[in-house]
């Protein structure tokens, strides 16, 4: 799984070692990567460096044992080869979450969705919802989709950005202002961005990069709709106090940006309050499973705030996760987030 090379040399300056690795440091590796640190460091060294440039996966473990070795004096070759692979990845790790953010996300920016011709929603051939309540709160779920959504339309949106690779212990958090500009595309003013380089980079920042490509979508092309998908009625239930009712939805296409799971929708405004399936089309080979879930919460039948959550399994890296927490600002919101705004840009 990894081979360890030790090179050696000896000159005036003292005793010059490198271990060379190429592979997966995962597993047993870590622990035989240690037995040879310690047996290389049972006589002085001048410098000592570990060589990651053919390794193109580090566990959780593994980077610990890492951190160690730097701390006691090794030098880490910058690891070309698992960077390439991280940034092939992530790139498409980047796609499926922006296309996963346009998934019952409302009409975008200057996009406006057209039902007319949809047929009626139906549940079971057994079933007949007509003049039902959860056919009358389906109706109701349509119509709002219709309606100018407070978390793409209405104004500013506070958004933070929480991302992670657990398998390499790696964390990193954005938080902005997202608003239209001038090409009605999304734009963020970033008010504080933390954690670990490579989330920052290969994680948030293609996240956000990758978001405007997917707005340039239709976003008629994945809306949860009769058009895109098949409805199934599963039942009613309560949750926080208010009634809803759960669909099964399934696409009627394999098409990129579409899940096959849940839909949960208000009995009273017909607003989808909870959503969870699988990305029934995964968009590279390096990608083996994305799954979401999507909760909004609502006052008096106006969404507050909406929280997403991705999971992506990839190949290489292992799996990356992403929450997305968004908040439409208020008039007295946005002049405390213009401020510090501004306070992010002078820093």
């Amino acid at each position: 799984m990894l081979k360890i090379t030790v090179e050696e040399k000896r000159a005036r300056a003292g005793r010059q070692v490198r271990l060379i690795l190429d592979g997966k440091l995962t597993g047993p590796s870590v622990e035989e990567l240690e037995k040879t640190w310690n047996r290389v460091n049972q006589e002085p060294t001048g410098d000592v460096s570990v060589d990651l440039r053919g390794v193109d996966f580090i566990s959780q473990a593994g980077e610990g044992l890492l951190r160690q070795l730097e701390r006691e004096g090794a030098k880490r070759i910058q690891d070309s080869q698992l960077t390439r692979a991280w940034g092939a990845e992530m790139r498409h790790v980047a796609l499926s979450l922006a296309l996963l953010a346009l998934v019952s996300g409302g009409a975008i920016y200057g996009q406006q969705l057209s039902l007319i011709g949809h047929p009626p929603p139906l549940a079971e051939p057994n079933l007949t919802l007509a003049g039902s309540a959860p056919a009358e709160a389906f109706g109701r779920y349509l119509a709002s989709i219709q309606e100018r959504n407070p978390f793409t339309e209405s104004g500013p949106v506070e958004v933070q950005i929480e991302a992670s690779l657990p398998g390499l212990a790696k964390q990193g958090t954005m938080r902005a202002v997202r608003q239209a500009g001038d090409s009605e595309r999304s734009e963020y003013s970033e008010i504080r961005l933390d954690g670990d380089s490579t989330v920052k980079h290969e994680v948030i920042g293609r996240y956000l990069t990758a978001q405007e490509q997917a707005e340039s979508l239709p976003y008629s092309s994945v809306a949860v709709t009769p058009a895109n998908y098949k409805f199934r009625y599963v039942g009613s239930m309560e949750t926080d106090g208010t009634g809803v009712y759960v669909f099964q939805i399934t696409p009627k296409k394999k098409r990129a940006g579409l899940i096959k799971g849940q839909i949960w929708i208000d009995s009273a405004t017909g607003i989808a309050v909870h959503q969870t399936g699988r990305l029934v089309k995964r968009p590279s080979i390096f990608i083996s499973r994305i799954d979401v879930t999507r909760d909004t919460n609502q006052r008096d039948g106006i969404p507050t705030t909406r929280v997403t959550h991705v999971a992506v399994d990839t190949r290489l890296v292992g799996r990356a996760e992403l929450t997305i927490t968004e908040r439409p600002l208020q008039t007295a919101d946005r002049q405390a987030a213009q401020i510090l705004v501004s306070q992010a840009a002078a820093r």
